[in-house]
């Protein structure tokens, strides 16, 4: 056996190894970019969970405010109405006739502003000094100085009332009675229905839908607290809110990615920010916990203070947006990485290519000159280590000068190309390598264990260039043929590579001048 060649390029195993080294790379750094990817996103659904939790519990506390203010101002009121209420001066001198409406309403007394005290406007004819009904004014006029504290707290509130089963109704702040008069209409409204004993039997406060203001203020809610004296209902107190105050509650907590909506527990849509509520019935909705919906992300939060929802809208591609910004130094290595290795890639396809270029010829795809004389050198070096034996075979192509200058070089290079696939159909076994050393001289290095078998590899390899017909119209046989002169160094020989050469070319010699077409050994090998 011969050693193989010697290679200036990486090994294949090497190179595999390097391939997957980069690959284990790359899939590291997928490993991470997806991890970190995923934990954004993970991070911004907490995010998103947590901001709607601070906005619950923010909204959950205006409104209990209100809601505790509400309750003060009824406990003052069925206080007043049980003894006597603190207001020190009378109201009936300053009621008068309302005949166009049907009833009465409240002059402005000296001394007050119209920031000072509000408006009665009643239904029917003004109640007798010394009735119920003007002790109960008595008692709604005393509540003026809260109801002017909750408008100074709170410019935003349009109003605070009492509402009298007797048909009167006290608004603050005032406005005059050709912009407000209550009516018929007005006791049946769910701001004082729902605070009935009819609809409200258990006396607590309660919230009303979502309506249109009749003084024009826009859509609002209402908070009532039913009053009582010794267990009859007497009347409601009610604070108004507008749906433009609510939809400032839900902007007062920033939440990124999301819309903001607070929905009643129907699914019909109080107030919204940033964006159209969704159609959901909130109450069937599994509650703090966010629920995709296509492209949204839904949660819905239950206020404490009365029975309406807080539903967040989160954008579930800008979450996705965002996780891949914060994920992206990952994913720029992921990229750096597989531009490196496709990088190392073609460095090693180069790497190949040029050792192929200088190892190999051009033309015909054999070993070159360079290669020959590196893989002599190493196999005359193994026969003197002890290898087994060693045959060296020249042959050139016979008359190819005159081949050539009467065809053109194309042909020639054709020729020559289609002598050297013959050749290697011969010379196939592991041991056989072809060679073109130049022009039309070509060379065999291989193992042979005698001179026989040496000549009859040589003939061979005559026969089949002669048996390939490649025309040349200047040769006597009328087609191309070889000549080749081969030496045979057997085991434990000591000669050079320049020796072989000289007597493997000395045999050649002797094949030309025999006539050509023909193989001659070196028999004193």
């Amino acid at each position: 056996m011969q050693p193989q060649p010697r290679s200036r390029s990486l090994s294949p195993l090497m190179r595999q190894l390097i391939l997957l080294a980069g690959c284990c790379a790359i899939a590291v750094a997928l490993l991470l970019a997806w991890n970190a990817y995923e934990e954004a996103l993970s991070r911004g659904r907490q995010e998103l969970l947590a901001g709607g939790e601070r906005l619950a519990s923010s909204v959950d506390h205006e409104l209990m405010i209100r809601r505790h203010t509400l309750y003060t101002m009824q406990v003052l009121a069925e206080q007043y109405l049980a003894e006597r209420s603190p207001l020190n001066w009378e109201v009936h001198p300053y009621l008068y006739p309302q005949p166009q409406h049907h009833g009465y309403a409240l002059q402005l007394p000296a001394g007050f502003t119209n920031q000072a005290l509000g408006n009665i406007t009643g239904l029917g004819p003004i109640p007798a000094a010394d009735s119920a009904v003007v002790r109960e004014m008595q008692m709604a006029l005393a509540l003026t100085p809260m109801f002017r504290t909750l408008i100074a707290r709170d410019p935003d509130t349009p109003w605070v009332y009492y509402t009298s089963a007797k048909q009167f109704l006290y608004l603050y702040p005032r406005v005059g009675v050709a912009d407000y008069f209550v009516t018929e209409q007005t006791f049946g409204m769910d701001f004082f229905m729902k605070a009935h004993p009819a609809e409200n039997p258990a006396g607590e406060l309660v919230w009303t839908p979502a309506y249109q203001d009749q003084a024009g203020r826009g859509w609002m809610v209402t908070i009532s607290a039913p009053v009582h004296e010794r267990g009859v209902f007497r009347g409601a107190i009610s604070v108004d809110i507008t749906t433009s105050r609510l939809a400032w509650l839900l902007e007062r907590v920033p939440i990124e990615h999301s819309s903001r909506h607070l929905l009643q527990a129907d699914g019909k849509k109080l107030a919204s920010a940033g964006g159209p509520a969704p159609q959901l019935q909130p109450g069937s909705w599994p509650q703090h916990t966010l629920l995709a919906r296509g492209q949204r992300l839904l949660a819905v939060f239950p206020l404490e203070v009365n029975t309406w929802y807080l539903v967040l809208d989160g954008d579930a591609r800008a979450l996705q947006r965002e996780a891949m910004r914060q994920s992206l130094p990952f994913w720029l290595l992921v990229l750096f990485l597989s531009g490196s290795l496709g990088l190392v890639v073609i460095l090693l396809r180069s790497w190949a290519r040029v050792e192929q270029l200088s190892t190999h010829d051009w033309l015909t795809g054999l070993w070159n000159r360079r290669a020959f004389d590196e893989q002599l050198h190493d196999a005359l070096g193994h026969l003197k280590r002890g290898g087994s034996s060693l045959a060296l075979i020249l042959f050139d192509v016979d008359n190819f000068k005159h081949y050539n200058d009467t065809l053109g070089h194309p042909a020639g290079d054709k020729a020559l190309q289609d002598i050297s696939r013959v050749v290697q159909l011969v010379a196939q076994r592991q041991d056989d390598r072809v060679y073109r050393l130049g022009g039309e001289e070509f060379a065999i290095v291989t193992s042979l264990p005698d001179q026989p078998r040496l000549q009859a590899f040589m003939d061979r390899v005559a026969a089949a260039v002669c048996d390939a017909r490649i025309p040349h119209p200047g040769s006597e046989h009328g087609v191309l043929t070889i000549s080749l002169g081969g030496v045979l160094l057997l085991q434990g020989a000591q000669p050079d590579a320049a020796e072989a050469y000289r007597q493997a070319d000395k045999a050649l010699y002797r094949a030309k001048a025999s006539g050509k077409n023909r193989g001659c050994r070196h028999d004193d090998g």
